[in-house]
């Protein structure tokens, strides 16, 4: 007598279905209230070059590059339709970027200690991700904040990402018409971190995850001096979601969009070194505005144009290697690899794992 075997993934919840075809069918996915605010793209794009061109007119590139970093990180968030909504949306994103870049540099001052008390600091704010206010940008500005541009103090370096947060804060504020995505309501919003640990939320489950999976890799990639760690980190940041919907369409489109957003980095640094500050800052403000627009299409072409936006914005402060493209992919394959396991073996929420009907049926 035979018995019929049937596909049980291993470990349990493993997304076995993840073939390449499903994963086609994923990156094509448009995101919700899909749309292309090019009147978006090209506000961030001015917003970034700012900086950039006062920095370069001072001949302080380094500090133009810092605030342009800090104008980026707080303009790609998606904006609230009226005006003083987006007044208190953008002051409050500047104080907590600023805050966490403070971090960072504090952390990235003490010697020896760095690594005890940044992971102290990472897994403080990774365990606050559930609260929609905060979200995991202060932690990728502490991340940031860890290794800023030689040359630059720490209060100068303090002071020009504080300067332009505070810029990009006033200047998302300019009305510009056309369509704004849908955004939290307050209500929603005003959920805390206490009703989530007591209602033992997804979004409970996730921070948890966040904090201990940061936590730990920052601790071993410190001691294991991995190139450009901080990248790896972004990657379970960007990836790792409170649903197994929302974790499996990042993985798939950040994982896809990065590879293309590899090979256009490297010609993008390729030509920043060759070519003088202007025109890398002219560049950055081009892609700038062409990728921001992008999240709100489809976030699997968002890292073919932000990617080279941002490491062009590191890259002016701190000369990049030549193989700053491939780590940056390396890197953040890694860390979506790290976040199907996070949803897999650190105690997942039942809405993180997978379905187990085929994917014909879904």
């Amino acid at each position: 007598m035979t018995s019929v075997r049937t596909a049980r993934p291993w470990p349990p919840g493993w997304p076995r279905h993840l073939t390449p075809g499903r994963w086609r069918v994923v990156f094509w996915e448009l995101e919700r209230d899909a749309h292309y605010n090019w009147r978006v793209g090209l506000r961030v794009g001015l917003t970034v070059a700012a900086p950039l061109l006062l920095g370069l007119l001072t001949h302080q590139v380094a500090a133009g590059s810092v605030a342009g970093i800090a104008a980026w990180l707080l303009a790609i968030a998606p904006t609230a339709p009226t005006g003083k909504q987006r007044c208190w949306q953008n002051l409050r994103r500047a104080a907590l970027l600023s805050a966490g870049y403070l971090l960072g540099l504090v952390a990235g001052t003490v010697g020896v200690s760095q690594w005890w008390l940044a992971a102290i600091f990472v897994a403080a704010l990774g365990a606050l991700t559930p609260v929609r206010w905060i979200a995991i940008t202060p932690l990728i500005c502490l991340i940031v904040g860890l290794d800023p541009p030689a040359g630059l103090s720490f209060g100068a370096a303090s002071w020009c990402f504080g300067g332009g947060c505070l810029w990009a804060a006033l200047a998302l504020l300019i009305p510009i018409g056309g369509r704004h995505p849908s955004t939290s309501s307050v209500a929603e919003q005003r959920l805390s971190l206490r009703q989530h640990v007591r209602q033992r939320t997804p979004e409970f489950r996730h921070g948890g995850q966040v904090a201990v999976l940061c936590t730990g890799l920052f601790v071993l990639l410190t001691v294991l001096e991995w190139p450009h760690a901080g990248w790896l980190l972004v990657g379970v940041l960007t990836t790792l979601r409170p649903s197994w919907a929302a974790t499996e369409a990042r993985v798939v489109k950040r994982s896809i969009g990065m590879a293309g957003g590899a090979l256009l980095t490297a010609a993008a640094l390729a030509i920043g070194h060759h070519s003088p500050a202007w025109a890398t800052a002219a560049l950055i403000a081009v892609l700038g505005a062409a990728a921001r627009p992008l999240r709100q299409l489809n976030y699997g072409f968002w890292p073919v144009l932000g990617t080279p936006t941002l490491l062009l914005l590191v890259d002016l402060g701190t000369r990049l290697d030549g193989v700053a493209p491939e780590f940056r992919l390396l890197n953040n394959l890694l860390g979506a690899a790290f976040t199907l396991l996070a949803v897999t073996v650190l105690w997942p929420h039942p809405d993180q794992r997978p379905p187990r009907r085929e994917p014909s049926d879904r």
